[in-house]
Formats: C-alpha cells, structure tokens, sequence
C-alpha cells in the first residue's frame, strides 16, 4: 500500500538525503487507475518535507510532477 510504501521511504532515506518523486495526477473524481490525488501528496508532506515541485504534462496531456522530499527536522 502507499502507506507502507511511505513508511519504507521514511526509514530508509538518510537524514541529509533527497527523495525524488515523479507523479501522473489522476481526476479527483477517479477512483480507479494510476496517479495521485493531491490528498496523496498531502499525506506524504505529513512525514516528509517538500523542498522542491516542477508541475508539467506527460506528452502535454496528463499533469503530472516531479517532487523532492527530505526528512523532517
């Protein structure tokens, strides 16, 4: 689950490390298929600290993200 997937991250990433992430958005109404809700990175900052997002398109068509992460103080 992303959960557990988080939890991982968490642990594994060194305190002076970057984690990079690239993201494919899905519709908020979208229950089903890839991508991310911004609920999803909201969940994410709760953990970790966002240091950096580049917002752009997949082939112009689907948003998506590329975001960068490290430990909390």
């Amino acid at each position: 689950t992303r959960s557990t997937y988080l939890e991982h991250v968490e642990y594994l990433l060194d305190p002076a490390g970057t984690f990079l992430l690239y993201v494919h958005f899905k519709p908020e109404a979208a229950s089903r298929g890839h991508g991310v809700l911004e609920a999803d990175l909201a969940r994410i900052a709760t953990r970790l600290r966002q240091v950096s997002r580049q917002d752009g398109a997949e082939r112009g068509r689907h948003p998506s993200a590329w975001l960068a992460y490290c430990p909390k103080d």
